[in-house]
């Protein structure tokens, strides 16, 4: 199963809301050397797993998925492992 992330936005109406997502895929463009062609990057996928405020579930607009899903693409970071949680 994909692992999930939380992540906070603004709804198109100001409102704040989180959303769960699960992002997968994707892959930086190689260009080529003296003995392999290369081949073209591919799009990370994004799936809003659900959306929630402070009163409950939320139902997205499309367009604020979309945007949201954008954003998540283009800004989304792997979080760091913390190394010293093996010790505790």
């Amino acid at each position: 199963m994909p692992r999930t992330h939380f992540r906070d936005f603004d709804r198109d109406d100001e409102s704040p809301v989180t959303v769960e997502y699960t992002i997968s895929g994707g892959c930086a463009p190689h260009y080529g050397s003296m003995n392999y062609p290369g081949h073209p990057g591919e799009p990370s996928e994004v799936e809003i797993v659900k959306a929630f405020n402070d009163a409950g579930p939320v139902t997205l607009t499309q367009a604020e998925d979309e945007r949201m899903c954008l954003w998540i693409i283009e800004n989304h970071e792997e979080d760091e492992p913390d190394y010293d949680d093996w010790r505790d």
